[in-house]
């Protein structure tokens, strides 16, 4: 498997950390959406960057102080300030992919019962993390574990 398809492996286990964090924060505990994402991010970036690190990009013999500051560089600035952002965006702003993912969601027999919130939190959640997909391997690859 080449770097992108093992970073895409890598991506859907942090992504799926992500989520199981934000939804039990956002959900079950009823934070608010910002902060919880936050605290879901945090937890993923410290599982992204070991595995990114030792399996994606093979980088264990590099520095890990100054791996670690730049991928902090890199991953921060896609997930604290472009996730956030478009969440915080789609949420207050923009609310017509959660509004149409709710509509599919109706009638799809499958996904009825999960609720708007549920529905509307996480297209927000998702269309974020897809926004910083590429961000995140071109800086991984070029600037971080080069």
């Amino acid at each position: 498997m080449n770097e992108f398809g093992l970073f895409l492996v890598a991506g859907t286990a942090t992504t799926m950390l992500d989520l199981l964090v934000f939804n039990g924060l956002a959900g079950r505990l009823a934070w608010r959406r910002v902060p919880a994402s936050c605290v879901s991010t945090s937890v993923a970036m410290t599982f992204s960057f070991s595995v990114n690190r030792l399996w994606v990009f093979g980088a264990g013999a590099g520095s890990l102080g100054p791996q670690l500051g730049l991928f902090l560089l890199v991953t921060g600035s896609s997930s604290y300030l472009l996730q956030n952002g478009i969440i915080h965006w789609l949420s207050h702003r923009w609310l017509w992919p959660g509004r149409v993912m709710c509509q599919l969601a109706g009638k799809t027999e499958r996904l009825r019962g999960l609720g708007r919130d549920f529905v509307e939190r996480n297209t927000a959640k998702a269309i974020a993390i897809g926004a910083g997909l590429l961000w995140n391997f071109f800086g991984y690859k070029y600037f971080v574990f080069e």
